[in-house]
């Protein structure tokens, strides 16, 4: 007999999903001679535990189907993480000078080193507001360009731009 930890009734029968007073779901014990989380060869093939909530899951699951925690079975075909290519690649700060210097002077659109940067609203602003006013702003587009290029050191995502 299982007790239920919601109101205390101590008369449910071993395999009872939920309490007959008060519903409640009830935690199956894990056998003793089981490791959590390891596989176990029995009845039906291999069976595994869940780490977090003790739930059997089938023994190739990357995650539990209950609670989502992961296993540590690895998955078929995953790229080890020293090998995998980092989500944001740092940015050339001399592609980000050039851009700025060379395409906000002799081709009047300022704002394109921004674009790069990933600093969308603000390269946009420049760009717009240049283009708008059939480039009378854009000589001081053109001045806030510059003290960018000679201020900003990392990319909108913060990541530091290579030399």
């Amino acid at each position: 007999m299982i007790r239920c930890s919601g109101c205390g009734y101590d008369q449910i029968p071993d395999g009872s999903l939920r309490c007959p007073q008060c519903a409640a779901p009830i935690a199956q014990p894990i056998p003793p001679a089981i490791a959590v989380g390891s596989p176990v060869i029995g009845e039906g093939g291999p069976r595994m535990f869940c780490r977090q909530c003790g739930s059997e899951i089938p023994s190739q699951a990357v995650v539990c189907v209950k609670c989502g925690v992961a296993t540590g079975v690895p998955v078929a075909g995953a790229i080890p993480s020293s090998q995998q290519v980092p989500l944001n690649p740092p940015k050339s700060r001399l592609a980000y000078i050039l851009f700025g210097l060379l395409l906000g002077f002799p081709l009047f659109l300022p704002g394109i080193h921004n674009l790069y940067a990933g600093y969308t609203s603000k390269g946009l602003i420049q760009l717009l507001l240049t283009i708008f006013t059939c480039g009378l702003l854009w000589l001081p587009m053109y001045i806030w360009t510059v003290v960018e290029v000679c201020t900003v050191t990392v990319d909108a995502k913060g990541v530091p731009f290579t030399s």
